[in-house]
């Protein structure tokens, strides 16, 4: 009897192993196609440079979307500055919402009781808050899943200083980042460093001596020229949109910085801006400029996957996009 018994509870751990490997690989994402074709259509807005939230028979209007993320349910926030200093909503069946802000300042609150002055990118992490790049105001903003806004760094004064987070300075941060471990990073934009910011609160340099230029080496010596971007890879590292030096650059963990060699069809890269990175480390980067999407493969491999130079039109080979 107790044979039978054991014979049995192994078969059952058996089975359910199969089945955790089963169902481990069907979430298990398809890899990454080099260069293929994108097809564009218009997700959200008319065209207009206003603000106007939406049901699907009004076409919602942006006034200047810069940063998007998206979240577990599939809705995609954007970061809308202009005249609108907002953080959007497009809800997977299309409807259109403010999620907070909604006047030019600085201020905590909840949903339109916040206020922010040129967000710029977002980033979210697994417990769904997220992070705004609150460019005018000199700080980070968290953004709860109820939509309560805080400020997560810096004292609203435009300089440099490390330190806790509620006394920590930035100068016009453009760029964020969240990775597995919860650390977010900032592309401290006009102070030409990356900065980081820990659970714990304090604020550390993760590269950049602090003057616009261009030099690879170690955290203490490299330069950047108003770094507009940053995403964090799987490996620890981090890629960075070294915007006025027309470059992608790499940091280690140990903070060394590299510049990527990017070519496509024998151009270098131009005004990185956007940046985003696939499971299988694919990195996706906009164009300010040639408002080009391009996709550079793990090996250094470049492709334009949309984007024929600025305009306004959806399709695949002919798609146009305006400084995405």
């Amino acid at each position: 009897m107790r044979k039978a018994l054991v014979l049995i509870t192994l078969l059952l751990l058996a089975v359910a192993c199969v089945a955790v490997f089963l169902v481990r690989k069907a979430r298990k994402p398809a890899p990454t196609r080099i260069g293929w074709r994108a097809a564009v259509t218009t997700l959200a807005g008319d065209g207009s440079p206003s603000v106007r939230d939406s049901q699907q028979a009004t076409p919602a209007a942006f006034s200047d979307p810069f940063g998007v993320a998206i979240g577990d349910d599939g809705s995609v926030y954007v970061a809308d500055a202009g005249e609108s200093n907002r953080i959007r909503k497009i809800a997977p069946d299309g409807t259109v919402t403010t999620f907070a802000g909604g006047a030019e300042g600085f201020a905590d609150g909840a949903g339109s009781g916040a206020s922010f002055n040129t967000p710029s990118a977002l980033a979210i992490d697994s417990s769904g808050n997220i992070y705004v790049a609150d460019t005018g105001n000199n700080r980070i903003r968290k953004v709860t899943a109820q939509g309560e806004v805080s400020t997560f760094a810096g004292d609203g004064t435009a300089g440099y200083l490390d330190g806790p987070a509620a006394q920590a300075r930035f100068n016009g941060p453009i760029g964020v980042a969240v990775d597995a471990n919860g650390i977010l990073y900032v592309a401290d934009t006009y102070n030409d460093r990356i900065r980081k910011i820990s659970p714990d609160g304090q604020v550390t340099t993760v590269a950049g001596a602090g003057q616009p230029g261009f030099a690879d080496g170690d955290r203490n010596t490299s330069l950047f020229d108003t770094p507009c971007g940053v995403i964090a890879t799987a490996d620890g590292s981090l890629i960075v949109a070294d915007t006025g030096n027309d470059r992608l650059r790499k940091i280690t963990p140990e903070g060394n910085v590299t510049t990527l060699p990017v070519s496509i069809n024998g151009d270098e890269i131009s005004n990185p801006v956007g940046l985003a990175v696939t499971h299988d480390n694919y990195l996706y980067v906009t164009e300010l400029d040639r408002s080009r999407i391009i996709q550079i493969a793990p090996d250094g491999t470049a492709h334009i996957i949309a984007g024929r130079g600025a305009g306004f039109a959806d399709g695949s080979d002919s798609a146009r996009f305006n400084q995405p």
